[in-house]
């Protein structure tokens, strides 16, 4: 018999940590024999990196979980690796309007700031261009304060993407924030009024608890004097108008008390 065979158990871990290699060495040869080869390296390809027969591909993928968070709050994303790797992965993130605009509806993309202690002790720092997941971590947050207004602006979005820098990963991720309307639906009020009927005319107002989104864009009305005729008016805001009218029914008809008109 000249060869003889033995066996070393590998490790088929999820760790990206690229080719590694070991020595396997002979000695304290017997029966007269020397060594003439004694010392030889084996290489273990990380899956994914080379040769076979692996199959599972260990590089490591980013990705940014969706989030939904009420205004007023601060919208926390988790930017993830899909498994860790022995180097430090570094990436730079960008914020983008969606329906919500930065700055507006949000801070200022500039005060976007990352978690550098813990998710349960967290260290919040100014983020100052990249970002790096430690070697053997999967995770990092990042947030951004969210404004609490007092418009009637239904939900809206704004985007976070994480571009790779360095590291085992060349994946972008981009993820969704949804901003939760808190101020509801718009109502009218009107308060009652009393004036004298030499007064000529009643004063009305019609108030509304918050504004629709959006400029506004004209204001128009139509007014008749007195007890009789009625009165439009409409609001346009952004893409929601709003309107309303009233009549003002007279007790008694004066066909030839004709009223004096305001355009």
């Amino acid at each position: 018999m000249t060869s003889q065979t033995f066996t070393v158990a590998i490790t088929n871990d999820t760790t990206f940590e690229g080719a590694e290699n070991y020595t396997a060495n002979l000695s304290a040869p017997t029966g007269g024999a020397t060594i003439a080869t004694g010392t030889v390296t084996t290489t273990i390809n990380d899956d994914g990196t080379g040769g076979p027969p692996g199959t599972d591909n260990d590089t490591p993928a980013l990705s940014i979980a969706d989030i939904s968070v009420v205004e007023g709050a601060s919208a926390v994303f988790t930017v993830s690796l899909s498994n860790p790797s022995t180097s430090a992965v570094v990436f730079t993130p960008s914020l983008a309007n969606g329906t919500a605009t930065l700055g507006t509806d949000t801070a200022g993309a500039g005060t976007l700031e990352f978690n550098s202690g813990t998710v349960l002790v967290p260290v919040w720092t100014a983020v100052s261009g990249n970002v790096t997941i430690p070697a053997g971590a999967t995770s990092v947050q990042l947030r951004l304060a969210t404004t609490d207004d007092v418009i009637s602006d239904g939900n809206e979005t704004f985007t976070l993407t994480a571009t790779p820098v360095s590291g085992a990963t060349t994946s972008v991720a981009t993820g969704t924030a949804t901003i939760t309307d808190n101020d509801g639906a718009p109502q009218f009020s009107i308060h009652d009024v009393t004036v004298n009927e030499g007064a000529g005319t009643i004063t009305f107002t019609v108030s509304l608890s918050n504004p629709g989104a959006g400029p506004d864009r004209g204001l128009r009305h139509r007014q008749r004097h007195r007890h009789c005729g009625h009165w439009h008016q409409r609001r346009d805001s952004g893409h929601q108008r709003i309107d309303w009218h009233f009549d003002l029914r007279p007790r008694r008809a004066h066909p030839d008390r004709d009223s004096e008109r305001h355009q």
